[in-house]
């Protein structure tokens, strides 16, 4: 009984590899994934970049720091 199931299981996953293979072969899947990987790479990095510099630009963290004290100076 365990061996059957064991072999339909084995079955199954085999087919939904060769599936996926398939739909690899003809869409290019693989590559496609790989590609959105790089490209939102480049938009989380290009999204840091405009943070870092909005912030350089507005001197978030001085804001911050006097922002900090006064809130410290009513304590």
């Amino acid at each position: 009984m365990q061996g059957e199931a064991l072999a339909k299981a084995e079955a199954a996953l085999e087919a939904a590899l060769a599936k996926a293979a398939d739909l690899d072969a003809e869409y290019g899947l693989v590559t496609q994934a790989k590609d959105l990987v790089v490209k939102a790479g480049d938009l989380s990095i290009e999204a840091i970049d405009k943070a870092l510099q909005y912030a350089e630009e507005n001197d978030v963290a001085g804001q911050l720091s006097e922002k900090a004290k006064e809130l410290a100076s009513k304590v």
